[in-house]
């Protein structure tokens, strides 16, 4: 079901790409939180727009984020030297969105929009929790560490975003703005995005 979703996607946006007109290319590049906040990392995605009126749009894009942590561990070995064990977490996605917006200003030099669509995602995590045990409660000379795996490594998820921003034409074709937006799958994961836009009208 999600692969003919995903087909539907795409056939969607190549039909709407071959018959545009006044178009915009578009680079956003930022901060990226999970719902929680307890994790951040970094952002991209790459959009193509197409005005369908003057304050409609439609937007394909694709775009990918990736988060780190780290849970510390230090310990002193048997000969005194001061050793780090800490454990590194990764989570990162790749992403494939399709949204609508309405743009509020009839400036053609300025933009305030809002956007909303679905989106189709593809997500790697390295593990779900962890539970260390130090020398003192073990008696071995090291920490141990135990592993906790409850949900799937790899995920492909439906989900919905919404974003707003803002964005001042610097040239005749070049754009530069900010955008924020949220995001929800199947998979329960629930994404906030501070990004930066770079565009290019053609």
């Amino acid at each position: 079901m999600k692969k003919v979703i995903f087909s539907f996607f795409l056939f969607l946006t190549i039909q709407q790409i071959s018959f545009a007109q006044g178009q915009q290319l578009q680079l956003e590049a930022g901060r990226s939180y999970t719902g929680s906040g307890d994790m951040g990392g970094w952002a991209f995605t790459v959009g193509y727009e197409k005005r369908i009126k003057k304050q409609l749009s439609w937007e394909a894009s694709v775009g990918a984020n990736i988060y780190t942590d780290t849970k510390a561990i230090f310990y002193e070995d048997s000969f005194g030297e001061q050793k780090d064990a800490s454990i590194r977490i990764v989570t990162a996605g790749f992403q494939v969105a399709h949204v609508y917006g309405y743009h509020f200003l009839k400036k053609n030099d300025k933009d305030l929009f809002f956007k909303m669509g679905g989106l189709f995602r593809y997500q790697a995590n390295s593990f779900d929790g962890a539970g260390i045990y130090y020398p003192i409660i073990t008696n071995m000379p090291f920490p141990l560490v135990l592993l906790d795996n409850r949900f799937p490594q790899n995920t492909i998820s439906l989900g919905a975003i919404s974003k707003i921003g803002f964005s001042s034409l610097l040239t005749r074709n070049l754009t530069l703005g900010l955008t924020c937006s949220f995001q929800l799958d199947t998979n329960g994961d629930n994404i906030m995005q501070l990004m930066l836009i770079i565009g290019r009208k053609f």
